[in-house]
């Protein structure tokens, strides 16, 4: 084992003091604030609740690609963070409720307000939303509402924060939420009080031996269905 110095590759670029980060999903720029808090008392969940990280591109490119209709699907991304995979959800047509902690709120509902104040200022008030594959239809124009995303504090472990719409959630979302082993099995309870009986789970997640692998075992005892796919 060694310890090697982390460093970003380019030493003329320093993202931790880039104010915006822009990226192209599909006809769409989302635009990332990139401002960081002044105090960073905990500056490793500071950075890592900021940062674009490649799960949440992943997830993101995979709602862009139009392999998933989300027209009318109410969904929840936990620890939403930048908010990047929830405004992929929906500028696919999916009513999309942000969580995160309270400490978090004011940099995800920027992001919100910027990118959501953008798209609807320069894209007509539809998003076509692609066919799957396999399937001859053609692209569905469907409105495109603001009011259709928003944010909120969330505490996995405090059930009074919990959104009133408790079980009616069709996706809960999740992007690098396991590395807290202590927190899975709050995590499982948070399933549980937001899903119902044909809910769909995604975590994209990368593996550095955190404990995943056990929190999909307490999961399948808890009785999910679990399903790995790796990239």
């Amino acid at each position: 084992m060694a310890l090697v110095p982390w460093k970003f590759s380019n030493p003329f670029v320093d993202p931790r003091q880039q104010t915006q980060r822009d990226l192209i999903l599909g006809p769409h720029k989302y635009y990332h604030n990139g401002l960081y808090p002044a105090n960073l008392q905990d500056g490793f969940y500071s950075v890592l609740n900021e940062a674009i990280r490649g799960s949440n591109l992943y997830i993101a490119y995979v709602w862009e690609s139009g392999d998933s209709d989300l027209h009318n699907q109410r969904c929840i991304e936990l620890g939403a963070g930048c908010g990047l995979v929830g405004l992929a959800a929906w500028l696919q047509g999916a009513t999309v409720l942000l969580t995160d902690i309270t400490d978090a709120l004011p940099h995800l509902e920027r992001n919100i307000r910027l990118n959501t104040d953008h798209i609807m200022k320069h894209t007509p008030e539809v998003v076509r939303v692609n066919p799957k594959l396999g399937r001859k239809d053609t692209p569905t124009p469907i409105p495109l509402v603001a009011e259709s995303i928003s944010a909120q504090t969330l505490y996995w472990d405090q059930p009074d924060t919990f959104p009133d719409e408790d079980g009616s959630f069709d996706i809960i979302l999740g992007s690098e939420i396991l590395y807290l082993p202590e927190f899975h099995k709050h995590l499982l309870s948070t399933f549980n009080r937001l899903s119902h009986s044909d809910t769909r789970i995604l975590l994209t997640f990368k593996p550095r031996g955190f404990g995943e692998e056990r929190f999909f075992r307490l999961a399948e005892h808890a009785g999910f269905k679990a399903q790995q796919v790796n990239l």
